[in-house]
């Protein structure tokens, strides 16, 4: 793995508004890695964090994806969540991921999230994360978790709104119910957090042409040997940057590489910069153009 150097010199050399994170997840981050802060306002928690308001941070879309946070917190959107939503350059998605598949097969819950949906703003950009997950940690049967899958692209098409897609370990039943659904060939899609090989991204690249493909911080870790040769050979125009923090917490990048950030338990959307650097070094190309080309590529997809 080609080494990269990251620090808060390097950032502050990006300039501002270079970094921009395609896929987060804030609420994870505020009210389960970090409740004892028991925040009011999300400016509370870029004061405890100031890598959050650094200026090279130019924004990111959160994803609330776990129905029993967007049920308490978006339904009546607490002044935390207001604050959030309100930060210029925040955008959000609403879905479900694959390991609560059973809480959206409760239809008050389904019609809630259509409520949630048809009332958002333009900052709601996409419907997700949601899609098919095969792996250990996920107890829930797959027959349930494609019903589940099923009904969120369909909710997709209907709104006319991205789909973020979690799929790991079913490819082949995620393609199924995509197709069984009518998923246009050329629907904007984000694959979030890429964790197959390159044979299985060039053959999804070539069905969904639209479609783009998440790198996350597991680009810096040892050991993913399959993750960097796709982080090498997928074209530019089809790669977005992602933390999915509170996730992966990069490795590598030198002495200052977490770039000042005081905790283990999460990262933050300005890691993104870690992912930049790490796939630049892997491409030997330019940190400033794998930025780039991700924030245009987001800004295709999302529309922002």
């Amino acid at each position: 793995l080609p080494s990269y150097t990251m620090s808060l010199k390097v950032l502050d050399k990006l300039g501002p508004k270079s970094l921009f994170d395609s896929h987060c997840h804030l609420d994870f981050i505020m009210f389960w890695r970090a409740p004892h802060m028991e925040l009011e306002s999300f400016d509370q928690f870029v004061h405890a964090y100031p890598l959050m308001g650094h200026s090279s941070l130019e924004g990111f879309i959160t994803n609330f994806c776990a129905p029993k946070l967007w049920m308490e917190h978006l339904v009546s959107p607490s002044p935390l969540i207001h604050s959030l939503l309100s930060r210029p350059s925040v955008f959000y998605t609403i879905g479900c991921h694959p390991h609560f598949a059973r809480e959206l097969l409760i239809s008050r819950n389904y019609k809630q999230l259509e409520l949630l949906i048809e009332k958002a703003g333009s900052s709601c950009v996409a419907i997700g994360e949601c899609g098919l997950d095969n792996g250990n940690k996920n107890n829930v049967k797959m027959s349930d978790q494609v019903e589940v899958f099923k009904l969120q692209i369909k909710l997709a098409i209907r709104m006319n709104k991205p789909l973020v897609l979690h799929i790991r370990g079913a490819e082949e039943e995620a393609i199924s119910a995509m197709e069984q659904v009518g998923v246009p060939a050329d629907w904007p899609i984000h694959r979030h957090c890429w964790n197959d090989e390159w044979t299985v991204c060039q053959a999804w690249l070539d069905k969904y042409p639209s479609s783009v493909v998440g790198i996350t911080p597991l680009v810096t870790f040892p050991r993913t040997a399959e993750l960097q040769k796709v982080a090498k050979l997928v074209p530019l125009n089809r790669l977005v940057l992602e933390t999915d923090a509170p996730y992966f917490l990069p490795r590598g990048g030198s002495a200052n590489g977490y770039l000042g950030h005081t905790t283990k338990e999460f990262s933050l959307p300005v890691h993104v910069a870690n992912v930049a650097a790490q796939v630049a070094a892997i491409r030997d190309c330019r940190v400033e153009d794998v930025l780039r080309a991700s924030r245009e590529n987001i800004a295709r997809v999302y529309n922002i």
